[in-house]
């Protein structure tokens, strides 16, 4: 109980109801769970999960781990952010919040109490860490929203913010990018910094002003978290500074799940000895609805 209440979300209203939103293939499978060996130290309560699998594989590698996952049956991972984001679209039309996190974005502690003081105090919609992508508007803003590890609250404002992102999407037909959707979405509609972010190991977060073109929506409020402690890049060992993170979500060359596995392998950010057990009450908690 401990665990499940330190993993809550809140805003000035109350709590939050929101899901974590994880996505893996077959060949991620080992990057996978290990994410959840990290996760299960922070937060133990696997029951807000949605995972979704690219094939039939990764389902069966879920289920006989007493999971179970919505099958994708994605072509490529353009089809897999398209249908992400329809799911988000799906749960903040419903009221709940979500959490986007990539597999090996890893985390070492609570990111919750972050996540909740910027939607208390800053009475923010959206809470993300930085990117550098789209490097053009990295170029204009300093650091840009990252859809590997990102907070949406289930407002009016993202509400109407999604269907927007969606079709901004669309308009890449063969390449439909999430990330590039999304920042393109709020480079288009009146986006002013309070401060201007930077992707340096900087211990502040940034604050901006949205307003969404002929929209009833008043402005609203989103965050970029602090770099230094929401990690993007990261040194080539786990030292002080970078023990120091909440989330580390390094930069690892190669796109297979064995690259991935390595880097992180490199890092220090792996757990071989430690076998993920989902029974009993966890495996009843990773039963969410398809």
């Amino acid at each position: 109980q401990q665990h499940l209440d330190a993993c809550r979300v809140w805003d000035s209203e109350g709590f939050r109801d929101y899901k974590i939103v994880l996505s893996a293939s077959s060949q991620y499978s080992s990057v996978f769970f290990n994410f959840l060996v990290y996760y299960k130290a922070v937060c133990r309560d696997f029951s807000r999960f949605f995972f979704l699998c690219y094939d039939k594989g990764m389902v069966n590698t879920v289920e006989r781990a007493g999971g179970s996952c919505k099958l994708l049956n994605a072509r490529d991972k353009y089809a897999v952010w398209e249908r992400r984001m329809e799911l988000a679209q799906e749960l903040l039309d419903q009221g709940t919040d979500l959490l986007l996190t990539d597999a090996d974005a890893i985390w070492l502690k609570n990111p919750f109490p972050y996540v909740s003081r910027h939607l208390a105090v800053d009475e923010a919609h959206v809470v993300s860490s930085r990117a550098t992508f789209p490097t053009k508007l990295q170029e204009t803003w300093g650091a840009t929203f990252c859809m590997g590890w990102i907070y949406i609250k289930s407002t009016a404002f993202t509400r109407e913010l999604m269907p927007r992102v969606i079709k901004e999407m669309h308009s890449r037909p063969q390449k439909p990018d999430d990330q590039l959707g999304f920042n393109n979405l709020l480079s288009k509609s009146d986006t002013v910094w309070e401060s201007r972010p930077t992707l340096r190991r900087t211990p502040h977060h940034n604050v901006a002003t949205v307003t969404l073109s002929d929209s009833s929506v008043g402005p609203s409020r989103v965050v970029i978290l602090p770099h230094s402690l929401f990690r993007r890049e990261c040194k080539k060992t786990l030292g002080v500074e970078m023990k120091a993170a909440v989330v580390l979500h390094c930069r690892i060359p190669g796109k297979m799940g064995s690259k991935k596995e390595s880097g992180l392998k490199a890092l220090g950010l792996w757990q071989p000895n430690r076998r993920l057990v989902l029974n009993g009450t966890s495996a009843d908690g990773l039963r969410h609805p398809h």
